[in-house]
């Protein structure tokens, strides 16, 4: 789930939140959201995200900082991260467009870390439980 919002009633500041399955995380699919959340924003004339997250929570702060610039203000456990979006815009272009695709072949050679994952099964057999 992701949410993008003007929450904080800074001009040209998004608000954004996250949240993935425990069971789905590390495929790629936070990483996704964030970067079509940032897309969004910057289309929409932002030019800051702004995250409140636990300060021990690193794949997030590791996501936020590849978005673009980020700084921390740290609040306790807890840090604001405010990350500075670029635009993307040409002067005289149209704005950016952010297309997902679920399901289709990734294109080589580097798949998305969920397909990556994803095994085919013979046909006929029927998927059995996944342990970890």
């Amino acid at each position: 789930m992701a949410t993008a919002g003007r929450l904080s009633g800074e001009p040209r500041v998004v608000d954004l939140g996250l949240q993935v399955a425990d069971a789905q995380q590390q495929r790629g699919i936070g990483t996704l959201m964030a970067c079509h959340a940032a897309a969004h924003a910057r289309s929409s004339g932002a030019h800051t995200l702004s995250v409140y997250t636990a300060a021990s929570n690193t794949p997030m702060l590791r996501l936020l900082h590849r978005l673009g610039p980020a700084t921390q203000t740290p609040h306790g456990s807890h840090v604001d991260v405010r990350v500075q979006l670029k635009s993307r815009r040409t002067p005289s272009g149209p704005p950016p467009t952010v297309s997902l695709t679920f399901g289709s072949r990734p294109s080589p050679p580097h798949p998305p870390p969920l397909q990556r994952r994803m095994r085919r099964l013979p046909t006929g057999s029927k998927p059995s439980p996944v342990t970890a």
